[in-house]
């Protein structure tokens, strides 16, 4: 009954860091395939409208950092249900913004807050689980967030021209206000205290060769998927049948994150409850 309970409890707090990596690649990727639909609507020009996601990419890759080190003073969880917060009432401002200005300022703090979500989910499972069991858990996560990427990708540009753009941030800002109060009941990690300065936090990782090269990968991903990905359908937007070609491209490449993502999951080692305790990094 106990290993039963305990079992339950583990899949609530899973579902949960499932919900908030989902929101997180939901408000990420849903910006790009509403570009041109924003900028008729507003009656902006198409170079006004992508540089609002290109302040949106730049506040989201320069906050995550700046979130790490916060939650390792203040917890994963009052990070996670902070950014929750601000992303819903930026959500709410975009929803409703008269001009391009405003949709601007809101969905770059809405990059900036929902920045947080998908490292915070992660670092969470590894302080939960232990070492030997959280490749599962890790998996179930980044196809979550996969699962975001394609729904938002395919989904997005749907909703703009059926129902009106102003839609999906809406409904994100929704998602992000149930989970800020759902978050309430998952329990925060033990954390040691936070004795190191951030730039001496900064300076330890820049030491390691091969947190190098994760982060020279990175920066390569990002420019490819937020970069170049992201402006291939507004570059298209008057060569017919083209335009059609990039957006079946882009959802299947979506389509194809996830599955493979997913594939890793299943290929994963079984999920274990959690222990009380912080696992060995």
């Amino acid at each position: 009954m106990t290993t039963d309970t305990g079992t339950a409890a583990e899949r609530s707090r899973l579902r949960l860091l499932q919900l908030a990596a989902l929101t997180s690649s939901c408000d990420r990727f849903a910006l790009p395939p509403m570009l041109v639909v924003i900028g008729i609507d507003l009656g902006e020009p198409l170079v006004a409208v992508v540089a609002v996601a290109s302040a949106y990419f730049l506040a989201y890759g320069l906050m995550q950092p700046v979130w790490g080190l916060v939650s390792d003073r203040i917890g994963r969880v009052r990070v996670m249900r902070v950014s929750l917060l601000g992303a819903a009432v930026a959500g709410a401002v975009s929803a409703v913004a008269p001009n391009l200005l405003v949709l601007g300022l809101s969905r770059t703090v809405a990059a900036g807050c929902v920045a947080a979500l998908i490292p915070a989910t992660l670092v969470y499972v590894g302080d939960m689980w232990e070492a030997q069991v959280r490749q599962r858990p890790l998996a179930e996560v980044l196809t979550a967030s996969s699962g975001g990427i394609a729904l938002a990708t395919a989904g997005a540009g749907v909703l703009a021209e059926l129902v009106g753009w102003r839609t999906v941030p809406a409904l994100t800002g929704i998602a992000a206000a149930a989970l800020w109060v759902a978050l309430r009941r998952l329990p925060e990690p033990d954390r040691g205290p936070a004795n190191s300065s951030p730039l001496r936090s900064i300076t330890t990782v820049l030491r390691h060769r091969w947190a190098l090269v994760v982060l020279l990968v990175v920066l390569v991903e990002g420019a490819v998927v937020l970069g170049v990905i992201t402006y291939l359908r507004p570059r298209c937007r008057r060569s017919g049948p083209r335009r059609r070609s990039v957006g079946w491209w882009r959802r299947r490449s979506a389509w194809a994150h996830c599955c493979s993502r997913g594939s890793c999951g299943s290929s994963s080692g079984g999920c274990r409850p959690p222990g009380s305790r912080r696992s060995a990094r």
